[in-house]
């Protein structure tokens, strides 16, 4: 699957703000979804048998590298 670039961001997900590196890629047909790297970098509670990952509310400061690079 080519890559056309990636963005940086913050994802609104229930309530918190968290940074995240993105990859854009063109033609998805099916639903992303989070990568290691950003589960690893704000350790989640997983729930399979219930369908439900819980994050701790971890606010980010607006920072300047948030920007689109695509």
């Amino acid at each position: 699957m080519p890559i056309l670039g990636r963005v940086k961001l913050q994802l609104q997900i229930a309530g918190g703000t968290y940074r995240s590196d993105l990859q854009v890629v063109q033609n998805l047909t099916y639903e992303a979804f989070l990568g290691w790297d950003f589960l690893r970098a704000n350790g989640p509670v997983i729930d399979l048998k219930n369908g439900t990952l819980k994050l701790e509310d971890s606010p980010a400061e607006p920072h300047p590298d948030d920007t689109c690079h695509v």
